[in-house]
Order: C-alpha cells, then sequence, then structure tokens
C-alpha cells in the first residue's frame, strides 16, 4: 500500500511540474533569434518559394524547440524541488515527531 502512495504522490508532482512550467507559447514573440525569423518571414511574403518556406519554417522550429527546452528544464527543476520537499517532510515526520518533547 505504501508503494501505492509513492506512485500516486510521484504522479501528481510530475503533474504539476508540467502545469506550472508548461505553457503554450507563441512561437513569432520568442525573443531567441527573432531577426533571422522576421527576415525569413519578410522573404517569405515578398517572393514565397520552396526555399524561403522552408527557411521559415526552421525558424519556427528553432524557436519552438528553445521553448520546448526551457519549459522541460524548468519543469524538471521544479520536480527535482519537489521531491526534495518530500523526502525532508517524510524524514521530519518520521524522526523528529517521535522524540518526546522535554520541558
Amino acid at each position: 500500500m505504501r508503494r501505492f502512495y509513492w506512485a500516486i504522490l510521484l504522479v501528481a508532482e510530475v503533474w504539476l511540474s508540467c502545469q506550472l512550467a508548461l505553457e503554450p507559447v507563441d512561437v513569432f514573440r520568442v525573443a531567441y533569434r527573432r531577426e533571422e525569423r522576421r527576415a525569413a518571414l519578410k522573404a517569405q511574403s515578398e517572393s514565397p518559394s520552396v526555399a524561403t518556406q522552408a527557411a521559415l519554417q526552421d525558424e519556427l522550429h528553432r524557436a519552438a524547440r528553445h521553448v520546448q527546452i526551457r519549459q522541460f528544464t524548468a519543469a524538471a527543476v521544479i520536480f527535482g524541488a519537489l521531491v526534495v520537499l518530500d523526502v525532508f517532510c517524510i524524514y521530519g515526520w518520521k524522526h523528529v515527531a517521535k522524540r518526546p518533547v522535554s520541558a
């Protein structure tokens, strides 16, 4: 039964970490490689071709990948902090709470 509680706790922490860190993002507003993305969009609008479309898609993919890495890193940090907090709370509950209170 104890393993079941640990599994529920870890699933809840993964869910909370993802909810806090992973948000929808507009890749056109990301600061990473903004000038390159703007140039690719301008080239696509001025002369649409397969090459300019591929360049624009590449820039959008790079921006999305940058945001994904940043968000997954934040989720991992939040999850790690929650696990460390769990360990401290369980240690305190098992060891500190059992000591008799001395006056």
